[in-house]
C-alpha cells in the first residue's frame, strides 16, 4: 500500500453524471481491495466467497461491483457489523455457550443476499484491473510529490459537490 496514494480518475472524464462518478470511485476502491485479495491468492488461500458487513456492506451496488471485480460471490449476512458480532460469537465459544466457532457461526449467521459475479462484467473489470496494475507503479512517484505541501499554500480542494454534476 502507498501511504501517499490518491484517487486517479483514469475514467472520470467519461462520467457525465454524479452516479457515474460515484461508480467510478467505487470501482477504483474495489481494484485496491483486489490487490489485497491477490496477495491471499498468491499465498495459496482459496477465495470462494467474500462476506460483506458494516455500512458499505449494506449497498447492493457496492457488493455487486466487488463480486464482479473480485470474480467471487459476495454475500451480505444477517449481522450488520461483522467484526463486533464475530467478537461476540468468539466470546460465546469462550464462555461455552457454543462448543466451537463453527457451531457459533451456524447458530448466529445467516446469508441474506448473495451477489454472483456477472461473467461479462468480470471480463471487463479484468481488462481495467490490468490497466490499473500498470498505472500504479508509473504514478507512485507523483503520489509522493503531491503529498509534499507547497510552501505557504493551503491544501488544494477542487470543490466538487453533487450540484456540480448533471443528475
Amino acid at each position: 500500500m502507498q501511504p501517499h496514494g490518491t484517487t486517479v480518475g483514469s475514467q472520470i472524464a467519461a462520467c457525465s453524471t454524479w452516479i457515474g462518478f460515484q461508480n467510478t470511485l467505487l470501482e477504483g476502491v474495489a481494484y485496491s481491495l483486489r490487490d489485497s485479495l491477490e496477495i491471499l491468492r498468491e499465498m495459496g488461500i482459496p477465495l470462494a466467497q467474500i462476506r460483506a458487513s458494516g455500512g458499505g456492506g449494506k449497498s447492493a451496488l457496492w457488493r455487486q461491483i466487488q463480486a464482479d471485480v473480485f470474480g467471487v460471490e459476495v454475500v451480505a449476512a444477517t449481522a450488520g457489523e461483522g467484526p463486533a458480532y464475530g467478537a461476540a460469537l468468539l466470546a460465546g465459544v469462550g464462555t461455552e455457550v457454543w462448543d466451537n466457532v463453527e457451531t457459533a457461526c451456524e447458530a448466529g449467521i445467516r446469508e441474506v443476499q448473495m451477489h454472483e459475479p456477472e461473467p461479462h462484467h468480470v471480463r471487463q473489470y479484468e481488462t481495467y484491473y490490468s490497466i490499473y496494475r500498470q498505472l500504479y507503479p508509473t504514478l507512485k512517484p507523483w503520489f509522493d510529490a503531491l503529498a509534499q505541501p507547497m510552501s505557504g499554500s493551503a491544501p488544494l480542494s477542487l470543490g466538487f459537490g453533487a450540484t456540480d454534476w448533471q443528475e
